[in-house]
């Protein structure tokens, strides 16, 4: 049965009506921090999510799109963005050099992320969660680091399959059964990583690989986008001793709101207070000096049906890390406590690795 113009127009009224309360749900003070501290988001995707016409970017009459107004409306400086193939970063740098994006700046040492909080633009630091080829060679990495690549992802998992003579190590998706850690090949990647300047990343790797890294590693490793096992056991998660290896390194790791290793409740969803249990665990293992956070979702998150990564409504919209700053605020958490989590974490590390 077709419903009426009547019904669609309320449905609408409804959508924005929650949509216009979530928005002002944030208090002034958290709009306040943002504007006086750097957020960093380890794992960004700076676009909308299709079908929301309330999320659409806004462009100038020349039709460029204006990353300040992505900025404003997230209180992101710095998206740490997944890119799964080279072609793809370098047409967005390019985009960026041409002018289509207005207010960005691409990333390529730690002195342009001050550069970007004090213009007050959008940062894109460009990462993949799934090496490149590399036919058998670290010989590809420099180029890649030439280009603009600063971080990189040991391995994703078995659903990305990985060219014979590339592997670097075991991931830890549901399909991973073995327990190697990093393989040769592997350990001369984290060593060129560490030469180059381009920040290892664990989050998708199994116990063994994260722990081989971390003690390989010369300089800081990081997870940027997980939970903690022993909260919620996931293959994704971190264990104690994982997250301890990742912080001796001067590293971090990263909570993301994905709802599967918030809870494996069978409700749909995870609430603010399961995040924060997660973020809480992290720093009494690693100390808050070695702990951030991570979107891993589109701008203005996903649908509720996707039941695998929706959260609550809070964590799920654009205004996200807002929502979090007036919760933990609302626990205790000073500014100061709350600008490591939010960004200084991230420029630490950052600035201990980038070149």
């Amino acid at each position: 049965m077709k419903r009426s113009f009547r019904t669609l127009a309320f449905s609408a009224f409804v959508f924005a009506a929650a949509y216009a309360e979530l928005t002002h749900a944030q208090s002034a003070a958290a709009r306040a921090f943002f504007e006086e501290n750097l957020l960093v988001d380890g794992v960004c995707f700076p676009y909308y999510r299709p079908g929301s016409a309330f999320q659409r970017f806004v462009r100038d009459e020349n039709g460029k799109i204006d990353m300040g107004e992505y900025r404003e409306a997230t209180g992101v400086d710095v998206a740490i963005w997944d890119i799964r193939k080279r072609e793809e970063m370098l047409k967005f740098i390019r985009g960026v050099e041409l002018g289509h994006f207005i207010n960005v700046r691409v990333v390529r040492k730690a002195t342009d992320i001050e550069t970007v909080f004090r213009e007050k633009k959008q940062g894109w630091l460009f990462y993949t969660q799934h090496p490149w080829p590399l036919g058998g060679s670290i010989a590809p990495i420099e180029g890649w680091h030439r280009d603009g690549l600063r971080v990189l992802q040991v391995v994703y998992g078995t659903s990305i399959p990985v060219t014979p003579g590339d592997e670097l190590g075991t991931g830890s998706s549901r399909d991973d059964t073995d327990t190697p850690g990093l393989t040769p090949l592997g350990r001369e990647v984290v060593a060129e990583c560490n030469r180059l300047g381009i920040l290892v990343e664990v989050s998708h790797c199994n116990k063994q690989t994260t722990l081989d890294a971390a003690k390989l590693s010369t300089a800081p490793v990081f997870c940027s986008h997980a939970g903690c096992d022993a909260i919620t056991p996931a293959k994704r998660n971190k264990s104690d001793e994982e997250i301890r290896a990742i912080a001796a390194t001067g590293g971090l790791i990263g909570i993301t709101p994905i709802k599967f290793m918030l809870t494996d409740d069978a409700a749909p969803g995870a609430s603010m207070e399961q995040f924060i249990d997660h973020l809480e665990h992290a720093i009494k293992i690693a100390g808050i000096d070695h702990v951030g956070i991570a979107s891993d979702l589109k701008r203005n998150g996903v649908e509720e049906t996707e039941r695998v990564a929706y959260t609550s409504p809070g964590l799920n919209s654009q205004e996200r890390w807002f929502h979090l700053y007036d919760a933990l605020k609302e626990k205790g958490y000073s500014d100061e406590d709350q600008s490591k989590i939010f960004g200084l974490n991230y420029l630490r590390i950052l600035k201990a690795v980038l070149k």
